[in-house]
């Protein structure tokens, strides 16, 4: 308990809290050829850095993945697009 006005923490306690690593949220893939360019890109840096993703983060797909490989579909469906009308001019 803080005693004489002073704050129930100190500085060294919120400099401790600030240098921990943040969790983040890990992203499974939405298909199986997704997953296995991620796996390719987390096991090949040359691979990962050509098409532009960080070896890390492909590995934190490949791990959010374990053991949900096989109910992904092969492909990730295709999302709908709105359809555009025009209006004709005579």
């Amino acid at each position: 308990m803080a005693r004489n006005g002073s704050l129930p923490f100190t500085y060294r306690d919120v400099a401790i809290a600030l240098l921990q690593p943040v969790p983040c949220p890990t992203l499974p893939s939405t298909s199986k050829r997704q997953h296995r360019f991620m796996e390719e890109a987390a096991h090949n840096p040359a691979f990962a850095r050509a098409h532009g993703i960080k070896p890390g983060v492909a590995a934190e797909f490949a791990h959010a993945d374990k053991g949900k490989v096989k109910a992904l579909p092969e492909r990730a469906p295709t999302r709908k697009r709105p359809t555009i009308t025009r209006r004709r001019t005579k």
